[in-house]
């Protein structure tokens, strides 16, 4: 009898041991899994805009950010939702554009991504296009006036003279 008791008692350590293990290493994996949010860092996803070039003076940047305590566009706070998605418009002027999209976790460690965009307003293109359409016509007809008054050599000197300074001006 006094050999199975040792036996029993044996088994129920061993039993005991194996769960305290098992237990142990539930936590650790859990605490293991968690803290991968913690090491990765703040991770930025921008959605849109897709392109580099915009053809509106007002855009929506939209995206997701994972790990992150701060959002900030262009120096500017920016509120996320509960699933990490943002959605700011920002005002673009003609020409290149940097939009800059910061993000910052609890810890102090932060993730930069810079869009790059060309806004080309097309209401002003067509009218700096019809402007200078507008001064070659009044030129040329300037350019007229003054050849029919002048003797013929000065009259090609003066319209040499005219198209090179308007080359310059373009």
């Amino acid at each position: 009898m006094i050999g199975t008791r040792k036996n029993k008692r044996e088994g129920k350590v061993i039993i005991r041991n194996t769960l305290i293990v098992i237990v142990i290493c539930a936590i650790g994996g859990y605490a293991g899994f968690q803290s991968k949010k913690i090491i990765s860092g703040p991770q930025i996803t921008i959605q849109s805009p897709s392109t580099t070039s915009a053809d509106k003076s007002t855009i929506d940047v939209t995206g997701i950010v994972k790990n992150v305590s701060v959002v900030t566009l262009n120096d500017r706070l920016i509120p996320i939702d509960e699933t990490g998605q943002f959605k700011e418009k920002v005002l673009l002027y003609p020409g290149y554009n940097i939009i800059k999209l910061k993000v910052t976790d609890k810890f102090g460690a932060f993730v930069t991504k810079e869009l790059q965009l060309v806004y080309t307003d097309e209401k002003n293109e067509e009218k700096g296009d019809e402007k200078d359409n507008d001064k070659t016509e009044s030129e040329s007809n300037s350019t007229s006036t003054s050849t029919s008054t002048l003797p013929s050599k000065e009259a090609t000197s003066s319209v040499n003279h005219k198209t090179s300074s308007s080359t310059k001006t373009i």
